[in-house]
């Protein structure tokens, strides 16, 4: 069974994280979920402190959340947008239909 939580209403299954700290987890795969799985899936949550991630191109999503741990900041990206990333040669670009902890971007 994946680890699962409810945030604003829905669920989501966890495939990926970075322990505390300020580092980016170690995968290179613009957050397409390409990439081997590496470390360890936690059974339950409260998570421990390693980093892990899941192959998870091929599951059948729609929405990704991508947040701090303590859910202070947080993003929801369209898979529409996230399968564009390779693509995107940016920084601070503007994302059509992102919801985010500090409002709706359309």
């Amino acid at each position: 069974d994946r680890v699962m939580m409810k945030f604003r209403g829905e669920f989501w299954y966890l495939v990926r994280r970075v322990g505390p700290g300020d580092k980016w987890h170690s995968a290179t795969d613009n957050l397409r979920g390409t990439q081997d799985a590496y470390g360890t899936e936690p059974s339950e949550l409260p998570l421990s402190d390693s980093e892990f991630s899941l192959k998870y191109s091929a599951y059948d999503w729609d929405k990704m959340l991508v947040s701090l741990g303590d859910m202070s900041e947080w993003v929801e990206l369209p898979r529409s947008l996230v399968d564009t990333f390779d693509d995107i040669d940016c920084v601070n670009c503007a994302m059509d239909h992102v919801v985010t902890s500090r409002g709706y971007t359309s």
